[in-house]
């Protein structure tokens, strides 16, 4: 008997919701993923303020980061639920 079948996750769609909500666009992809950056955006606003805003150009870097990270979890959750060919 077979189960409920496992949907894709769009690559698409994981950048382009990265794109717009960084961490929490991430959370379509991937959920460990996404908390993982949330945490680490946390600490870059925190060290922002303690460095007069200095610490803040490197949320640039953590956000183009996130979004290749949403596509390559998406990209291997997709790899995982396809068969391989026989």
């Amino acid at each position: 008997m077979y189960g409920p079948a496992i949907p894709r996750k769009s690559s698409g769609v994981a950048i382009l919701l990265s794109f717009l909500f960084g961490p929490l666009g991430m959370l379509y992809s991937t959920v460990s993923g996404g908390l993982i950056m949330l945490g680490v955006n946390f600490m870059i606003f925190i060290l922002g303020f303690l460095s007069a805003g200095l610490a803040w150009i490197l949320w640039f870097f953590t956000w183009i980061g996130g979004m290749i990270w949403a596509y390559t979890a998406a990209e291997e959750h997709n790899r995982r639920i396809t068969p391989p060919y026989r």
